[in-house]
């Protein structure tokens, strides 16, 4: 009875509330729309499935968020068939929550609208998208447009690979493969720019794809923009001054230390007003800071104004996290250290990037004495040393236990 199931929906018993919800929704009863509505924010996924479906069936667009969600990921194998005939009966509004709904519903909305298979529906509001403010949901309209695979979404997406964030320009690099590969025109021109883009992982997709089609760069500049992509730094720095152009491109996003590093051995002064603004942003991360200063003072301090030529050797004056946490690695050698239960190392002869971890072994107890560093593959190992036996251990892992 619906008095029955009106009251067993507000039950704490999970299997009981979804009992009722199930009766509700085959009733027109408008006392069951409440109910309903309120079982959207079940704890329960099953419930606010169910009560999604039961709205859905009366077209009632408050059951689109739950709806959408249902398609993300591999969820979307096991979403009713009749959820998706709701989503395409909806589309209109479907198509207004990607424009306006908080982020996360957003995101759903633009992967659901995708799914009803209503192209001319769909392109104009996940177009629409790439101009929200929330990074997030600009990548989730490209990776629908990606999947959606419309020509008339080239330009926009085209638009989007130059975003300020790289998130979003990562998924319009990928989008723009996928149309490409679609049979659509995508010039290879618009993925080769990305090969200079600031951030490591927008170039290397940029490669991977432009490898793909088949791209082979053509001046000794595409040359380092390539192998800047790939992070392949011995073959960037090889380049020499054809690669100071594309380094300097790529200061300022993820990647910059490195970029930074190579500038500095290459010695080309032409970088020098490029690693003079990594140095005076003070949003930019200390230890690559260091790496602009360090390049730039290598370049040839007496080229910059005495206000740059100021900050240059203010921010090589302050010692990063890094640099202090290597000092007081090297400062262990000779320190009594106390090893508790539990740690293992590598007995003397064994080298740790030639070894299995059945190599390790498990360290007595007690006090030990830093013997030596050495260094492996670019990490700091320690020898601790007992008596006449001696291990090699993580010194990374010493110092923090010395933070404790």
């Amino acid at each position: 009875m619906l008095w029955w199931a009106l009251r067993q929906a507000r039950s704490s018993d999970t299997a009981t509330r979804l009992a009722a919800i199930a009766t509700l929704g085959k009733t027109d009863d408008a006392r069951a729309t409440p109910i309903l509505e309120a079982a959207l924010s079940d704890r329960s996924d099953a419930i606010r499935q169910a009560a999604a479906l039961a709205l859905g069936r009366r077209r009632d667009v408050r059951a689109l968020p739950v709806l959408a969600s249902l398609f993300v990921g591999s969820q979307r194998t096991r979403a009713p068939v009749e959820a998706l005939e709701m989503l395409r009966a909806m589309a209109a509004p479907l198509a207004a929550l990607v424009a306006s709904a908080p982020s996360r519903t957003a995101e759903d909305a633009a992967n659901a609208l995708v799914e009803t298979r209503e192209v001319d529906a769909a392109a104009a509001p996940l177009v629409a998208a790439l101009g929200r403010p929330e990074a997030e949901v600009r990548a989730a309209a490209l990776a629908a447009l990606k999947r959606l695979g419309d020509a008339r979404c080239i330009e926009p997406v085209l638009c989007a690979a130059e975003d300020p964030h790289w998130m979003v320009r990562r998924e319009a690099v990928r989008t723009l493969g996928a149309l490409r590969e679609r049979g659509l025109d995508v010039p290879s021109a618009a993925l080769a720019r990305r090969l200079s883009d600031p951030d490591q992982d927008v170039r290397a997709e940029a490669a991977k794809l432009l490898r793909g089609i088949g791209w082979v760069p053509g001046e000794p500049a595409d040359h380092a923009r390539l192998a800047l992509a790939d992070a392949d730094w011995d073959a960037v720095e090889a380049l020499g001054s054809a690669a100071v152009i594309p380094l300097t491109e790529a200061l300022g996003g993820r990647g910059t230390f490195d970029v930074a590093r190579v500038l500095e051995r290459i010695g080309d002064p032409a970088a020098l007003a490029a690693l003079v603004r990594v140095v005076e942003d003070i949003h930019e991360e200390e230890s690559t800071r260091k790496a602009a200063a360090r390049a730039a003072h290598a370049l040839g301090l007496d080229r910059l104004e005495p206000a740059q030529r100021a900050s240059v050797e203010s921010v090589l004056s302050v010692e990063t996290a890094d640099e202090r946490q290597e000092r007081e690695i090297r400062e262990l050698v000779g320190q009594a250290i106390d090893v508790p239960r539990g740690w293992t190392g590598l007995p003397r002869g064994k080298r740790p990037d030639a070894c299995r971890d059945s190599d390790f072994v498990a360290l007595a107890p007690g006090t030990y004495v830093g013997s030596r560093l050495v260094e492996f593959s670019g990490q700091l190992w320690l020898y601790l040393r007992q008596g006449s036996v001696e291990y090699l251990v993580d010194a990374k892992d010493v110092w923090f236990s010395r933070l404790r």
